[in-house]
């Protein structure tokens, strides 16, 4: 999506793969990035500190759950978010599968673990939950889809959030720049290719 909607605007793209999402805004608030494409729901709390582009795509937070019982996973799979009460669950510091876990935690009335990794993106968290070196993650779907289809060892467990717009993120100052990106998004979203 980034390549056509380059071409669309007439933009060239210089790609730096990142796994820290919090490493990722921080290059972009000091001028280094000027865009971070990730998996970055339409929340408040994003649209209060950054410029967020036109809707990308739709997406939600799932919970991951390995279910190889040859590697040690509980035999009692997840089905609800109540069944996370007194769990370890992994997510990608600085998202906000992060925060809504904090705020389920106090909705269901116990503890849920917050695991969080700074190194790790939300393909590796799934890969790890895949392989049974964590048994919990929460991702978005696609990831989750993805490896799922792979791997009969993980399950998609339950849905951690509603399905979100997500978006792409740029600095709050750097309108003339959003501006071509959200013209090159709207136009992109109406060829067949972006379906």
């Amino acid at each position: 999506i980034v390549r056509q909607v380059a071409q669309v605007i007439d933009v060239p793209v210089k790609y730096h793969p990142v796994t820290s999402l919090d490493g990722a805004f921080k290059k972009l608030e000091d001028g280094v990035y000027d865009i971070v494409v990730a998996d970055i729901p339409l929340t408040l709390d994003f649209q209060e500190r950054y410029r967020l582009s036109e809707p990308v795509y739709l997406d939600k937070q799932v919970l991951l759950q390995n279910i190889d019982t040859a590697v040690g996973a509980e035999t009692k799979e997840i089905s609800s978010v109540l069944d996370l009460a007194e769990k370890s669950v992994w997510v990608v510091a600085g998202t906000p599968a992060e925060e809504r876990l904090k705020a389920l935690s106090e909705e269901i009335g116990d503890t849920i673990y917050v695991k969080y990794s700074e190194e790790y993106g939300s393909e590796l968290l799934a890969m790890l939950t895949s392989i049974g070196e964590i048994r919990l993650c929460v991702v978005n779907e696609k990831v989750a889809k993805a490896i799922a289809k792979d791997s009969p060892t993980v399950k998609i467990s339950t849905d951690i959030s509603f399905t979100q717009f997500q978006a792409w993120c740029m600095r709050r100052d750097d309108h003339r720049f959003a501006a071509k990106i959200d013209s090159g998004l709207i136009l992109f979203k109406s060829t067949p290719e972006y379906k």
